[in-house]
């Protein structure tokens, strides 16, 4: 059986966060259907490289609290995403030792439930948000604390829960989750935090957890699978081998192929060119290449990518993979990469109406982030 012990700190940072909770419930109450989760957590750090130099801490616990709005069914994507929850969470995460400190998160969130029964389902829920890491890599103070050289990170959580009824408006939770803690390779070092941990909850539901969501009220058209084609840029920037050395940007464009099944879900596949300012000048420095023309060609990264795209309303989520061509490109981490990927689209989504969006990526190879990036894009 796993040992828990609350620290005075974890107490405090969880009052907080109920007091957070009861103020957006004050102005939630108009909404109608609203829940609201309290949750703890308790796991350890994956040694996920050799190049991590500080003690693994023999536990990492956690506290989160978790509002959110049940979709009603009054739009098209409602009923195709299965009537979701869309949320915000705040959490605070003690990383277990005094070296390494604490955390606080912020994070927009979503549910889905995989198997819904009459008295219990089985639900997924994804994080994608904001952290705050308390003690960073500091070369005098901190020098082995090598997660991440940032204060301000990303936070990715995902979650698989089993809710139980345990009155009409109460559920109690038991599951799994992977948190995820990184900057993107804004500031070296940036090998991050893997934590999976185990975690219990209780949810609190203004109506019926159970009862069935009513019938769709608005239909906009009659939607129809079609194909479309799909052209996004991107910015971002990285530091490559040195920390504390010069930031380098990270630009490509990406054209793509999208099937579109539902008003709701976009499978989407592509080509797709980078390139990788660092690997230019780092290249130059160390006198790797002969010339300017060699260094840009081996900056260079040209890659093919499938994935899929789930819409909730003006908001979407992005989930692709692919690989690299050709044999020119230098300082490639791993063969397979990933990107997640959150937009926000301008315009409607009906066929043959050009679809324009703002997004923000995150790119990495196996569990390691590699850059954020800000990315527009059209839809045609």
């Amino acid at each position: 059986m796993l040992m828990i012990s609350l620290k005075l700190t974890q107490i405090k940072s969880f009052l907080t966060l109920l007091l957070l909770g009861l103020a957006l419930f004050s102005r939630a109450q108009e909404n109608g259907h609203w829940t609201i989760e309290t949750s703890f957590a308790a796991g350890k750090i994956i040694r996920h490289s050799p190049h991590i130099l500080f003690d693994i801490p023999p536990q990492t616990t956690g506290v989160m609290l978790n509002f959110q709005h049940q979709t009603s069914g009054k739009k098209n994507w409602h009923l195709h995403q299965k009537f979701p929850r869309l949320g915000l969470a705040a959490g605070f995460f003690h990383v277990g030792s005094s070296q390494l400190g604490n955390i606080w998160t912020f994070s927009p969130n979503f549910s889905i439930d995989i198997i819904r029964k009459k008295n219990s389902s089985l639900q997924f829920q994804l994080h994608a948000g904001l952290s705050w890491v308390e003690k960073p890599f500091n070369r005098l103070e901190r020098p082995t604390s090598n997660a991440t050289g940032a204060k301000l990170n990303n936070f990715t959580g995902l979650q698989f829960a089993y809710l139980k009824r345990i009155t009409a408006r109460l559920d109690a939770a038991l599951g799994f989750q992977m948190v995820h803690f990184s900057n993107g390779a804004s500031r070296l070092p940036n090998f991050g935090y893997n934590i999976p941990m185990l975690y219990a909850g209780v949810r609190y539901f203004s109506k019926d957890r159970f009862s069935v969501p009513p019938e769709l009220m608005e239909d906009y058209h009659t939607f129809y699978p079609h194909w479309r084609w799909q052209l996004f840029s991107y910015l971002g920037w990285r530091e490559v081998a040195a920390i504390g050395g010069a930031k380098y940007p990270v630009t490509g464009i990406s054209i793509g192929s999208v099937f579109q099944t539902t008003p709701a879900n976009r499978f989407i596949a592509g080509v797709e060119f980078e390139h990788q300012q660092a690997v230019q000048e780092l290249g130059l420095h160390m006198e790797t290449f002969e010339n300017l023309k060699e260094a840009r060609l081996a900056a260079l990264r040209l890659m093919i990518f499938g994935g899929h795209e789930f819409i909730f309303g003006p908001w979407s989520l992005t989930l692709t993979a692919g690989t690299y061509l050709g044999n020119f490109s230098r300082l490639i981490p791993f063969p397979i990469y990933s990107r997640l990927g959150m937009r926000y689209h301008l315009h409607t989504l009906l066929p043959n109406t050009p679809d324009f969006h703002v997004g923000l990526y995150l790119k990495a190879h196996r569990v390691a982030a590699e850059y954020f990036a800000f990315g527009l894009g059209c839809t045609l």
